[in-house]
């Protein structure tokens, strides 16, 4: 399953944006997300194909839950099906340290970015995958971007 475009460049190109958000990782797709939800004109684009695969950042804390939830989002988290956090097990050097947690779950980057992703979608966000932001110069009160396919 991949996550298209939901405009063109060339349609993209003749609208003016009241925010452009680069990256759709969690908090670029959450910002993205909460600024439609709120009626702003959002462009959410991500030099990667999506959904993608990273290892870092699988883990989600009972107070990053707790955020997604008051975001409106904590549906979207529990449709993933990821197991709890339980136990935290700190080890080296011929010791380790067991620590409790409550509240956290497991969870793939991917999954977990594709459902924010399509979160800040079905708020009205416009993506663009596969394209890079570069920042140009403010032009009295708009600043121009360039978008490059990756």
């Amino acid at each position: 399953m991949s996550i298209r475009a939901t405009l063109d460049a060339a349609e993209i190109a003749t609208r003016r944006w009241d925010l452009l958000v680069a990256g759709a990782g969690p908090a670029g797709a959450l910002l993205a997300q909460r600024a439609a939800t709120d009626g702003l004109a959002v462009l959410l684009v991500d030099r990667q194909p999506f959904p993608r695969d990273k290892v870092c950042g699988g883990c989600l804390s009972a107070r990053t839950l707790e955020e997604l939830r008051r975001a409106g989002l904590g549906a979207i988290v529990d449709s993933l099906g990821a197991p709890s956090l339980r136990r935290l097990r700190l080890g080296g050097w011929s010791r380790a340290a067991d620590l409790s947690l409550t509240g956290g779950i497991a969870v793939s980057r991917r999954a977990l970015d594709a459902a924010l992703v399509e979160a800040a979608i079905a708020a009205g966000t416009h993506f663009l995958p596969r394209h890079a932001v570069g920042i140009g110069p403010v032009r009295r009160d708009a600043r121009e971007i360039e978008l490059t396919s990756t």
